[in-house]
């Protein structure tokens, strides 16, 4: 039986009657996150909603009144996945999420219409493509490379057929029709059975296809193929967007433009001058502030040689893991023990770096972590850890001084 939303993708709802419903267990998202979540499997004797299949995703909607879930296609039937049962014989009205079908309907139709212009062009056969949603979609190619120029090329062709206002239509075959000879086709699922579509775009594409799509390229509006990256396996990936999703990114760069225009004072031209003074800029005061934190360092390791002292405790709020390094290098050869924290202020996280006699930092290191809330691991007289808080600093000197008296006692 041939279902509405395979002769009529324009059709958004309809009534008809429940074939089925049985309890099921499936893992759907569930805050992001896959999860096994108890539903029903409802079987209509027709539907709008179309079940996932030929790279495009499912569609959302409700039957009676209950969202959908989930549509699966399971051989030739849609099984739709609801939280609530259905009696079976009832009536019920079903209803597609337009917005999210018109969406698909676009992207889809630009992916055949891609996929055939690249062909003509260059040679270029489409081994897979991924319609992501609120992002740009993906043709795989066989081709190793696709250059800038023909990229451009491929765009302008595209575009003209757009303008062209070329009809797309749908027929239906069954298997072993003559009509199904030379149809492009990345072959049917092994559990196909039943009728077979083709959607051919007048004069440039006849593609085997279970999708919904535009009924004329018009409705594309426009398409923009916006990289050709090489992808595994020597092919190359093509990302593109059309239709409302194009000029959503339109709308949403133009937004951008216009913050970066106020944040870099000047306008798109300029935007590569200015970004590489205050990268060249940004460098220099990395420098500088590294050498004044190596002087630093070495004031600190110099306080160590004052009478007395039997251990060095250094903390630098803004101090990082280079400027740990140069404190401890610059004490001496590790016999003396040394506490180095960094980080901390307002309350952010922070680091430690410990050395001294290994049995010592052995023994110390894990309590320091307890104390501030740390992670960490050390061998041969080091032991580093980042730490979640530092408000119990003080404490921590308290401890490096009691063990070494312990050590100094045995």
């Amino acid at each position: 039986m041939v279902l509405t939303y395979q002769t009529d993708s324009y059709a958004q709802e309809l009534d008809t009657d429940v074939v089925s419903c049985c309890a099921a267990e499936h893992k759907l998202p569930v805050d992001g996150r896959p999860t096994r979540v108890q539903c029903h499997e409802v079987v209509l004797a027709d539907t709008v909603l179309f079940p996932e299949g030929g790279g495009q995703p499912d569609d959302r909607g409700t039957i009676g009144g209950q969202p959908v879930l989930r549509v699966l296609r399971r051989g030739a039937e849609p099984v739709h996945l609801l939280e609530g049962p259905l009696a079976v014989g009832e009536r019920v009205h079903v209803a597609v999420d337009w917005a999210r079908r018109w969406d698909h309907m676009q992207q889809h139709s630009a992916q055949h219409l891609i996929t055939a212009v690249l062909d003509q062009l260059y040679g270029c056969t489409t081994t897979s493509w991924a319609l992501r949603e609120a992002s740009f979609c993906t043709i795989e190619l066989d081709s190793a490379q696709l250059t800038a120029e023909q990229l451009v090329k491929a765009e302008e062709r595209a575009n003209q057929l757009i303008r062209e206002a070329r009809p797309v239509t749908v027929s239906v075959h069954q298997a072993g029709d003559a009509a199904l000879n030379g149809v492009r086709a990345r072959g049917l699922p092994d559990d196909h059975v039943g009728a077979v579509r083709i959607v051919s775009i007048a004069g440039v594409d006849d593609n085997m296809c279970c999708g919904t799509h535009v009924s004329n390229l018009a409705h594309l509006q426009a398409v923009k193929l916006l990289s050709a990256e090489r992808g595994k396996k020597g092919r190359t990936n093509v990302s593109f967007l059309a239709g409302q999703r194009l000029l959503d990114y339109v709308a949403e760069s133009a937004r951008r433009e216009t913050q970066l225009n106020l944040t870099l004072k000047c306008g798109p031209g300029d935007y590569a001058t200015v970004l590489d003074k205050w990268q060249r800029t940004m460098k220099a005061g990395q420098r500088a502030a590294r050498d004044v934190l190596r002087q630093l360092a070495d004031a600190e390791a110099e306080r160590f040689w004052r009478p007395g002292e039997r251990f060095l405790s250094v903390h630098q709020p803004h101090g990082d893991a280079e400027f740990m390094s140069a404190v401890v290098s610059a004490v001496g050869d590790g016999t003396v023990p040394v506490l180095v924290t960094v980080g901390g202020a307002d309350g952010a996280p922070g680091s430690l770096l410990l050395s001294g006699p290994p049995a010592l930092v052995e023994r110390l290191g894990p309590r320091l972590c307890e104390l501030m809330d740390g992670k960490g691991a050390g061998k041969n007289g080091r032991f580093s850890a980042k730490l979640g808080s530092l408000k119990q600093r003080a404490q921590a000197d308290r401890l490096l001084r009691e063990e070494i008296e312990s050590s100094t006692e045995s």
